[in-house]
């Protein structure tokens, strides 16, 4: 992997990341479509790399709501953890017996094509929510579980983990900052989680520079910061929904493509 390939990529993961466009799914349309000349262990030794970066902006960008969780709203917390739980075990079931079936969804452009026009689609749902009024003193274990739900589907490529669970948490009538904050810091213990499991590439048999992994790093972290900031500030406003002017379609285009192909 070369220095330009690190920025490039990095700068794709931190957008990406954080604004719902799935940040899986454009990966797989870049892996599709451009001959990076990259080798899978060295895209996952990356992968590595630019989640710790995102996980860096999230605590950086929430640090005030994360301390406030362990302090003043402990309620939160068995909400979280229940939050958790499917995302955690649909990953670790495609872990151990799903592979094939992963890759295959991956490398299926119409599959993929699917799921940014299924975001899309409940992207622009919120744009017929009135004013949610419901915070986190209001927020129940129903919330949990069907965000939690919602967060699990993301972990197919196309479907925007972001968006999906914000949006979910939208329709839910959660208020749309504290349905910001809840997906976000949701998430944290899932990245830190994802990166501990692959972080032996890092340690064992990472194929990559430490150069150009510090270089990517930097590029996730700096675009995916800016990216937060712009989504918050997205999200307050009521107009997550012109996303699915975008992925929508994005997603026909692909599909389209695919099939006349």
């Amino acid at each position: 992997m070369s220095y330009l390939q690190a920025i490039i990529l990095g700068i794709l993961q931190g957008i990406t990341e954080f604004l719902p466009v799935s940040s899986s799914g454009h990966l797989a349309v870049v892996e599709r479509f451009m001959d990076l000349g990259i080798s899978p262990a060295a895209l996952e030794a990356f992968d590595v790399m630019v989640h710790v970066a995102t996980l860096i902006a999230v605590v950086i960008v929430f640090r005030k709501a994360i301390v406030e969780v362990f302090t003043t709203r402990r309620r939160l917390i068995p909400l979280y953890i229940v939050g958790c739980i499917p995302a955690g075990v649909a990953g670790a079931f495609l872990k151990l017996y799903g592979q094939d079936a992963f890759a295959g969804f991956k490398s299926s452009m119409i599959c993929v094509g699917m799921a940014f026009i299924a975001t899309g689609f409940i992207l622009f749902l919120t744009r017929f929510i009135g004013k949610p009024s419901r915070d986190d003193e209001t927020v129940t274990l129903n919330d949990a579980v069907r965000i939690g739900v919602y967060q699990a589907a993301a972990l197919l490529p196309g479907i925007s983990r972001s968006g999906v669970t914000i949006g979910a948490g939208v329709m839910g009538g959660l208020t749309r900052s504290f349905a910001a904050q809840f997906s976000f810091v949701m998430a944290i213990p899932l990245i830190l989680g994802a990166a501990a499991v692959d972080a032996k590439h890092l340690i064992v048999d990472c194929p990559i520079s430490p150069g150009v992994l510090v270089t990517g790093f930097l590029a996730a972290f700096a675009t995916g910061l800016l990216a937060l900031f712009g989504l918050v500030a997205v999200v307050k406003h009521g107009k997550l929904w012109l996303f699915a002017l975008y992925l929508i379609p994005l997603g026909l285009g692909l599909i389209i493509y695919t099939m006349l192909k």
